[in-house]
């Protein structure tokens, strides 16, 4: 009954009977507790469940299993129920932390997503591999000698993903900004010049439109776009390294955090992905493919593009000029992509 409060938190009408109650806990204690004359279907629609966002009923039932409302082998078997219903679309309840000794619920992604909450967001390098360094090796915070080289996103990272507004938030406190329209303004040029020192026509095309494009469309609810993201990192560079790499890759071009979980690499392929110079390399394409299958296996959703995809993009005069196709290309992924993770335009 606690859970009803998540969908309706200011309800007061007539229910299905006609009868008029003050709260819609009344209304469901006297026409499904008391004097069940309300089928499971009705309670559902009456109390919103039905029409509510995806959001707003996972809250729902992972306050249903909260410690508070049920403990023991009646909040087991609530959570096995739930979950034969919840996998036919891709999610599961599952223990993510304790509460009194108590497993605390949350609803997850049961194939797709990547466990664990993210701890370091370095992006947006520029001139050279960031030269990085422990503040805390125990409580594993990094900070970074030269902040022009890359950014540290040094915020929680909520359950339902990264948005533009929350990063613009953080841009504006860590420079001691009051006008958010200016901190926005600010950090998409702070991305945007990441892009384009990375000199790839497809990455920057991406970028553009994406911002562009989406940002009229979806306002605060869009999730942030994030270039030049390290998922690995080696703090010698490759001539140190010499014939013995440690990591066969340790830069993503673009990475997309979204509701529970979920993890969205881009990347957009030149030739040096899959060549020595002009001729084909077997064993850079086998490194990639490598790289990408342990990506997917740990969670992760990858999605390549081809740098001739974008031809129409170019640098002129030192500047991208991104072509309709490119545009074309980009908007139509992305709103492919987006409403697969619960974002609706």
């Amino acid at each position: 009954m606690d859970g009803l409060a998540i969908l309706a938190p200011n309800w007061e009408q007539a229910g299905p009977s006609g009868a008029l109650f003050k709260t819609l806990r009344d209304d469901v204690a006297q026409h499904y507790l008391r004097n069940p004359d309300y089928s499971n279907a009705e309670v559902l629609e009456h109390c919103g469940a039905l029409t509510c966002s995806q959001g707003r009923f996972f809250a729902l039932l992972e306050q249903l299993l909260h410690p508070i409302c049920r403990t023991g082998q009646a909040q087991a078997n609530l959570a096995e129920m739930l979950n034969a219903l919840l996998l036919a679309d891709g999610f599961m309840v599952v223990p993510a932390e304790e509460v009194s000794r108590h497993p605390l619920y949350r609803v997850r992604r049961a194939i797709a997503g990547v466990s664990g909450t993210p701890k370091n967001l370095i992006f947006a390098a520029i001139n050279a591999k960031p030269d990085l360094y422990l503040l805390d090796a125990i409580n594993n915070n990094i900070g970074i000698r030269n902040a022009s080289d890359a950014l540290i996103y040094d915020r929680l990272i909520p359950e339902a993903g990264l948005t533009w507004i929350a990063m613009a938030n953080w841009w504006r406190d860590s420079n001691n900004q009051m006008d958010l329209v200016e901190a926005k303004r600010q950090l998409y040029r702070r991305l945007a010049e990441s892009v384009r020192g990375a000199r790839s026509p497809g990455e920057y095309a991406l970028f553009t439109t994406y911002y562009t494009e989406l940002v009229p469309l979806l306002g605060e609810r869009l999730p942030a776009l994030i270039p030049q993201v390290y998922l690995h990192y080696d703090p010698k560079t490759a001539s140190q390294r010499g014939s013995n790499p440690v990591l066969a890759r340790q830069r993503m071009d673009l990475l997309l955090l979204l509701d529970r979980g979920a993890r969205i690499v881009i990347e957009v392929d030149g030739m040096h992905h899959f060549a020595d110079g002009r001729s084909a390399s077997p064993a850079k394409y086998a490194e990639m493919a490598a790289e990408d299958r342990r990506l997917r296996l740990h969670g992760y959703e990858v999605y390549r593009f081809g740098a001739a995809e974008f031809g129409d993009t170019e640098m002129v005069d030192g500047r991208f000029k991104v072509g309709e196709r490119s545009v074309r290309t980009a908007l139509e992924f992305f709103q492919a992509l987006l409403p697969k993770h619960g974002v609706q335009f």
